[in-house]
């Protein structure tokens, strides 16, 4: 099916191409759109015919093709049994849809050899760089190792031992006694002996040591200050204010 394909200025002036009869150089430019998107297509001449140069009946087809293969413009190739045909330099100018299919065609010779020795560069830069990587892994961690030994060393002096200068290591505080635990209970194997005995449940406070207290929080709104020291003031919620020096506060409960 034929395809929306770039027309390049310099398709215009192309010495080579200009000496090739103008029907030819239209039928160059209808192999883009009748070619996949790496610019193969069978060789087949009358096909091709009628899909570019449908009017042209008497053009030798065959002949043409030919001739553009001459001038490097494509390169047929194949078998007795099946002929391809690339258009040269085909994504260099071309930009075919991402969504176009892969071609199915394969590539000329001189081309998959080209790809196969580019492969085989890039297999050998990988296979290098693996190479290099592993020679330089025990280098590493060696590395790594001579940075952690003084790490590990440092810690283990800061950490005081049983037996060393005859003292023993920081003792467990009890969280219920808060006294320190004895050992032995833990090296009889009595775990619970070691477990925090239940809360002593918190005493509420009765309602009127509660109001007391609610009644001594400040509101945020300051009255005015008073005329005198020592004058109270009883605010809209009841709060009882007294000033005290130079400023008002909430007066102690009576």
């Amino acid at each position: 099916m034929p395809r929306t394909r770039l027309l390049h200025p310099g398709f215009f002036s192309n010495e080579v191409l200009a000496r090739l009869p103008a029907t030819t150089r239209l039928l160059f430019a209808g192999l883009w759109l009748i070619a996949d998107r790496e610019g193969r297509l069978e060789d087949r001449p009358a096909r091709i015919q009628m899909a570019v140069l449908p009017y042209e009946r008497h053009f030798n087809t065959d002949k043409a093709l030919q001739n553009l293969a001459d001038c490097g413009f494509v390169t047929r190739y194949g078998d007795a049994e099946q002929k391809w045909l690339q258009v040269n330099r085909f994504t260099r100018y071309q930009h075919p849809h991402p969504r176009e299919a892969e071609s199915v065609i394969p590539p000329p010779p001189e081309q998959a050899a080209e790809q196969a020795a580019l492969g085989a560069t890039a297999s050998f830069n990988v296979s290098a760089h693996a190479r290099r990587h592993a020679d330089a892994l025990p280098q590493r961690e060696q590395a790594a190792q001579q940075l952690a030994e003084p790490v590990a060393q440092q810690a283990a002096e800061a950490t005081p031992r049983r037996g060393r200068a005859g003292l023993d290591p920081d003792p467990v505080i009890d969280p219920v006694a808060g006294t320190p635990a004895s050992s032995g209970s833990s090296r009889s194997g009595d775990s619970s002996a070691d477990l925090p005995g239940p809360r002593s449940p918190r005493t509420p406070l009765d309602r009127d040591t509660r109001d007391r207290a609610r009644a001594r929080e400040p509101t945020g709104v300051v009255p005015p200050l008073a005329a005198h020291e020592g004058d109270q003031v009883v605010d809209g919620k009841g709060i009882v204010w007294q000033r005290e020096n130079g400023r008002m506060v909430v007066a102690p409960a009576t």
